[in-house]
Formats: structure tokens, sequence, C-alpha cells
């Protein structure tokens, strides 16, 4: 497929900079992250720009056309997702951070919002396995897990810049706390790349959405099936022993306390975030079944 700008003239309100490669590669990488298709998410792209073309009129100050173009290119993928008979993800809009000064102690976010990424898993996985052994020994494993997916870990973000009470804010950084310049990328103030505006912490929230991928070692157990003549003498019609634990590992890089949160940002976009979330409880289990 053709890059767009040799497709559509730029329109007289629009900078040829919105026709070029990069704003089609923006546009694509937002178009991938709520459709999960990558071909889909080329032409989707394509339509976000003709339509943008087509309602050029609409665009009242030329300076906020990333944000314009997005919010067009959500509407194309929602109208796609509904004609797939597909739920459309949510995705957060936070300020994207670009640098922070410890000098000055300020960060600097982008002027305009852009696409961190969907609060959907894009894969999800589930193995479960069942081995018999010398008849009457059976092993029992189950593993899952959620790949390709952002939750905001909204417990840490109030815990450093509201109650300012979490280890990282309060320690030193040689002693694991954090680092000036990460400091001041968290806590700001925020300001505009270009124009310098304030933005508000609301706003400047993508240190704290992170990936959410991980795998559950679910459950584990052994169960022996006590033979015939035994469970006569029990006067039972069968009889079995299992033990076992659940939640017995998890593998992952958020840095939360369980990435497998219910909770939502209370925002309008609802995003999946992390809201005081516990982790799941490891439990260990011996059972004695008896049948009659």
């Amino acid at each position: 497929m053709s890059d767009v700008d040799t497709q559509v003239p730029p329109a007289a309100t629009l900078d040829a900079v919105l026709w070029s490669s990069r704003q089609r590669a923006r546009l694509v990488r937002l178009c991938r992250a709520i459709v999960r298709d990558p071909v889909a998410a080329e032409d989707l792209a394509q339509e976000t720009l003709l339509e943008a073309w087509r309602h050029q009129d609409k665009l009242t100050d030329p300076s906020g056309a990333d944000a314009w173009l997005s919010a067009i290119g959500r509407n194309v993928c929602r109208r796609w997702l509904h004609a797939q008979g597909r739920r459309p993800l949510p995705t957060p809009d936070p300020e994207s951070h670009r640098s922070a000064d410890t000098v000055a102690k300020k960060a600097f976010v982008t002027d305009t919002a852009v696409m961190v990424g969907g609060s959907i898993p894009g894969r999800e996985m589930g193995f479960q396995t069942t081995l018999t052994l010398f008849r009457n020994f059976r092993i029992y494993a189950q593993l899952d897990g959620k790949y390709d997916y952002k939750i905001y870990n909204l417990t840490k973000d109030f815990r450093d810049r509201n109650q300012k009470n979490s280890a990282e804010v309060n320690l030193p950084a040689g002693q694991g706390g954090y680092s000036l310049y990460e400091f001041v990328r968290r806590a700001g103030p925020f300001v505009t790349q270009t124009a310098g505006t304030a933005v508000g912490n609301a706003l400047a929230r993508d240190a704290y959405i992170v990936d959410g991928d991980y795998l559950r070692f679910r459950e584990f157990s052994v169960t022996w099936t006590l033979p015939t003549a035994l469970a006569n003498r029990m006067r039972v019609a069968g009889s079995s022993i299992s033990v076992g634990g659940r939640n017995l590992h998890l593998w992952t890089k958020y840095d939360g306390r369980d990435p497998e949160v219910n909770g939502a940002d209370g925002l309008t976009n609802q995003f999946r975030a992390d809201v005081e979330t516990l982790p799941q409880v490891r439990r260990a289990f011996a059972r004695l079944n008896l049948q009659f």
C-alpha cells in the first residue's frame, strides 16, 4: 500500500507534515493498539487520513491536528470493530513523558496526548494437563497467562504523588529510592515541551501505565486413588487422597502487587487500573474423597 501523501493532496488548513510517513506511522500504531490486527490497522490508518481530508473544514486549530486525527482514528476503529462484532479496547490518553530537568526540577511532556496501549490483553494462553502413573497416581498442572496489554498502577501513583508515603519516594536513591531524574519524571511539575504550558498530574500518568504481561502457575496436585481391595476394607465404593497447591508462582515484570486487577481508574475511559489490588492467595490443600 503506498503512502497516503502520494494519494491525498495537502489541504489548505493542514500542514504538509500531517500527510507525512511519520503521521501515518503514528496512526497505524494507534489503530493497531485498538483493533489488535496489524493488517487492518494499515487500512484503518489510511481511512482515517482520507476521512480527515474530507472533513478538513472542521479543523479550526492546525496546532491540534494530532489530537484531531487521533479522535478520527478512534472512531474509524470503533466502527470497524462494531462491524466485526468485537468490543473496542479502552485506551488511555496520558501526556507522554519526554525528559526531566533535574536542575530546574521540572518534567517535559508532549504537547498533545499520545497512545500508550490497550488495557485488554491482546493474547491469552492456558495450559492444563493430567498425567496418570501406575494407574493409581494422577498428576495435574495448570498454567495461564495474558500478554500485550497495559495496567495503570493507580495504587503506586496515589502513594507516590498524593500520599507521598512509598518507599521509593522516601528512601535515598542508593537505598531503594528514586533517583532525582526518576523522581522529577514522576512528580513533576509538568510542562509541555513546546509551549511550556503547565500540565496536571492527572494527564501525566505514563510512568504508571506499565506492561501487565504475566504467566501464573495456577495449580498443581497429586492424587492417589486407593486400590479397590483397600477401598473394600474401608467399606467404601472408592476413595482417593489429593494434595497440592494453588497460585504457586507468578512470572511478571509488573511492578505492582498482582497484574490480575479488576479495578478501573474512575475516569470516563474506565482504563484497567490497579486500585489497591491484593495478590492472589497462595494455598496448599489436602483432600480425602470417599464414595459410598
